[in-house]
């Protein structure tokens, strides 16, 4: 996303007024988190959670406003709240200028989250609060004053606690309503993810090996989304599944499977001479056109590594078949388990696609 950084910069200036959180906006701040914060989520939970295909989808917010990537990078508006065990945080933009973040943050400790929502400790006002949003909210709308003319910037800013999440959303825009819907629909989202209800995980007596990685993944639902065009039931035999598109896409010289299956600027490998490419689609499509392939095929696909994570997997696989340059005789091939490794991570979508292909 191309922001117009000048127009940025007195954007913040600003709004400097409003700061960080409620209490800075509208005097809307918690006074007791007691009700709130009694479905924390446990440091080995938060750990665990990846919010980047909940913080922003398709049909949040209207056309004109365009997303950049999800992030660990917050505004920095943020840089005096207490340091959060795990955040994420989306910028926008219209017309190429800069229109508004919005960001999660995530703690284990009811202290930490008062003083995120609540810096200077003042009273909670729940007129102020926007119906539905969170276990209690801020709502505010502004206009001030941009520039040396008569123009104004208009906006809303919604800020607001649900279990262990801080989260806000602060948006350039005329319709407010356009806030609303986006921070209660977010709220909805991260519920699932962000809320203990008292269900505390028991704590590992040893460090987790790859074969309880793989049992784990094996029955961990992966949360179907129909951007991901090769979703399983389990994040296991998801990629699985995309591993063997990859011998799928080769045999049929399918370059629609290769745009799906690998990230735009994936590595792929040779290891016998080190030749490496940085676009999948370039590389296939060579391939396409210099040979054939008959009879690819992967096997032996496991875990390897530190397995399966929240955003990335490490596996390895074994692969065989028959290579057919053109005017050339045709050359099988067969690589046992463990020369071709496989590095997958989880894009915008939270789909899995494959970041690094390596083989002989």
């Amino acid at each position: 996303m191309k922001a117009d950084h000048k127009r940025k910069a007195l954007v913040w200036i600003a709004l400097a007024a409003l700061a960080v959180g409620c209490s800075q906006l509208n005097g809307i701040v918690p006074s007791n988190p007691s009700g709130v914060t009694s479905a924390l989520l446990t440091p080995e939970q938060i750990g665990a959670v990846n919010l980047h295909q909940q913080i922003f989808q398709p049909g949040d917010l209207p056309a004109v406003f365009s997303a950049g990537s999800p992030g660990a990078a917050v505004p920095e508006r943020f840089a005096d709240i207490p340091p959060a065990q795990y955040q994420i945080s989306v910028e926008f933009s219209t017309g190429g200028s800069w229109a508004g973040n919005a960001s999660v943050f995530l703690y284990s400790e009811a202290a930490d989250i008062e003083k995120a929502f609540n810096p200077k400790g003042e009273a909670y006002d729940e007129s102020q609060a926007l119906e539905g949003l969170g276990d209690k909210s801020s709502f505010l709308e502004f206009s001030i004053p941009f520039g040396t003319g008569a123009t104004t910037l208009d906006g809303a800013n919604a800020f607001w606690v649900r279990c262990s999440a801080v989260a806000e959303i602060r948006l350039i825009t005329r319709n407010v309503d356009d806030v609303k819907r986006y921070a209660l629909a977010l709220d909805q989202r991260i519920a699932p993810f962000v809320c203990n209800n008292g269900q505390v995980p028991e704590t590992a007596d040893t460090e987790p090996t790859v074969e309880t990685a793989a049992e784990t993944a094996a029955t961990e639902t992966a949360k179907p989304s129909s951007h991901c065009p090769y979703q399983e039931v389990t994040v296991m035999a998801t990629i699985v599944s995309i591993i063997e598109a990859e011998a799928t896409a080769a045999n049929n010289e399918d370059l629609s499977i290769i745009k799906d299956i690998f990230a735009s600027n994936a590595l792929l490998r040779f290891e016998l001479d080190g030749t490496e490419w940085h676009s999948p689609i370039a590389r296939y499509q060579e391939l396409f056109e210099s040979a054939d392939i008959f009879d690819s095929k992967h096997f032996g696909i496991q875990p390897t590594g530190k397995g399966i994570t929240a955003d990335t997997a490490w596996f390895i696989s074994g692969s065989s078949g028959t290579f057919v340059p053109n005017g050339g005789e045709p050359q099988e091939y067969y690589n046992e388990v463990g020369k071709d490794s496989w590095v997958l991570k989880r894009n915008f979508f939270g789909c899995w696609v494959i970041t690094e292909f390596r083989f002989y």
